[in-house]
């Protein structure tokens, strides 16, 4: 395993401290834990969270959809491709499933519907608008709500430019997959495209996978063992005492309503600083998540005062690793606590950084509604739900893992639904050449002009990283 988390916070491999005590409890887990298959179809409890918010907040759904926008330069097979899209959703019943609210609660219904690969052909447009209209029906799809009560949660469009100039847009709701599924995704349609191009018959079987459901199942399991009450244990101790988070001061007039309007703001930090970032990383013998996360934090001391950086990070919760070749939603966010005394230096900030994201590592299968219940009432929980006002993703080196035979599969330019989650994401991508960042926020607390100083004000603190332990300056 590479690493525990292709979504959010992490790329753990080299905490082998704390994977080691991971693959202990996932260990003693499998002992444990024996799940009721038989038992209602059950939400997940990271699902149900997503489900309730998506229920009492109209609107809310837009900023669950996650995307993936391809441009492909090549003569395309559209029935090959409309093939492989129905033995994805075929093979994963995540893709499947829809969500109903029901006298007992909310249940899982799996269906067999399975989606039609939608074509737009724009070769009637002039040559020179293509591009403009494909950006316009792109972004339309990406802010196209979904009713979860009708699976499939899916949906796809091919935008034809030319006869070897194709855009390919995939939306799916949150509530069935997380950002690991999209390896699943990307390496399941690119082996049966493969296959469907080449026989009539399709793709060879594939082992069966494991069905979300008995993830579900598991879960419940796992959570009222031995090991997932010493997880929530942790938890509660972690943050009993949470104070009010601090966060990047608001430049506008903050509005009692819910609201998830928000933008992007991209921002990179060059090869030059980039290597710096990697260098010291391997100096102090952690994740160069530490080091973005540590930064951060100094960021929120020197410019706002802060004391203590409160983020939340999401974490991959692929375990037991069974359920690593299954398309569904599995993540858990946790908070992390990173004090910044007046007295700490840099350094001593990336190694707290280190150890909240290698801590959080350790215990991330108890999901955070468990915790606050568990809160509840204590006096503990006053400020629980701002700690995911920030939050903070870290992508490792990523490549395109989509491919077709015959053609030219790449990202598309940047895209974005206008929707937040949080007040603040910070949003780091670690590609092979450069660190590239993304400031997401709420267009009702911040305006563009502040994201553009915030980050500015962050690269000037990376750009005075510490000295790397043993390195003559």
């Amino acid at each position: 395993m590479v690493s525990q988390q292709r979504e959010g916070a992490l790329d753990e491999a080299t905490r082998w401290n704390a994977m080691r005590d991971l693959m202990k409890r996932a260990r003693r887990s499998d002992v444990e834990v024996r799940p009721d298959l038989t038992a209602p179809p059950f939400l997940s409890h990271g699902q149900e969270q997503m489900f309730g918010i998506c229920q009492r907040f109209p609107g809310s759904s837009v900023a669950y959809n996650m995307s993936r926008v391809y441009r492909f330069k090549g003569v395309v097979h559209i029935e090959a491709l409309a093939s492989a899209l129905h033995a994805l959703v075929t093979r994963h019943e995540s893709l499947r499933t829809g969500f109903l609210d029901t006298p007992e609660g909310a249940r899982r219904m799996v269906t067999d519907d399975v989606p039609d690969l939608r074509v737009e052909d724009l070769t009637h447009l002039p040559a020179a608008e293509r591009d403009d209209a494909a950006r316009l029906a792109v972004e339309q799809d990406l802010q196209a709500e979904f009713d979860l009560g009708k699976p499939p949660l899916v949906r796809a469009k091919l935008l034809r430019l030319a006869a070897d100039d194709y855009v390919f847009v995939l939306v799916i709701h949150h509530i069935v997959a997380d950002g690991w599924s999209w390896g699943i995704i990307h390496r399941d349609i690119s082996e049966a495209y493969a296959a469907f191009t080449e026989a009539s018959d399709g793709p060879p079987p594939r082992q069966p996978v494991r069905p979300y459901s008995e993830f579900v199942a598991l879960q419940r399991a796992r959570l009222a063992s031995s090991v997932g009450r010493e997880s929530l244990d942790h938890w509660v101790r972690h943050l009993r005492d949470l104070p009010e988070p601090a966060r990047v001061p608001i430049d506008k007039v903050a509005s009692n309503e819910v609201d998830f309007s928000g933008d992007r703001h991209v921002f990179r930090l060059g090869e030059a600083l980039s290597r710096q970032v990697r260098e010291v990383s391997a100096g102090y013998r952690v994740t160069p998540a530490a080091v973005m996360l540590g930064s951060f934090a100094r960021l929120l001391r020197e410019e706002h005062g802060s004391r203590e950086l409160v983020v939340a990070a999401p974490y991959a919760n692929r375990l037991p690793h069974r359920m690593n070749d299954t398309v569904g939603y599995f993540v858990n966010s946790h908070v992390l606590r990173v004090p910044t005394p007046a007295d700490a230096t840099p350094a001593d900030l990336i190694r707290q950084a280190d150890s909240q994201l290698a801590q959080a590592l350790l215990h991330q299968e108890v999901p955070f509604p468990l915790i606050e219940a568990e809160l509840a009432g204590t006096g503990g929980d006053i400020h629980l739900p701002k700690a995911f006002r920030m939050m903070f993703f870290f992508h490792g080196q990523r490549k395109i893992d989509f491919s077709l035979p015959g053609v030219a599969v790449s990202r598309a330019p940047y895209f974005h639904n206008g929707t937040t989650k949080s007040d603040l994401t910070l949003i780091v991508h670690e590609d092979d050449e450069e660190i590239v960042c993304h400031f997401e926020y709420s267009t009702v607390l911040y305006t563009s002009d502040a994201m553009e100083r915030a980050a500015q004000a962050y690269l000037r603190v990376l750009e005075d990283l510490p000295a790397i332990p043993g390195r003559k300056q």
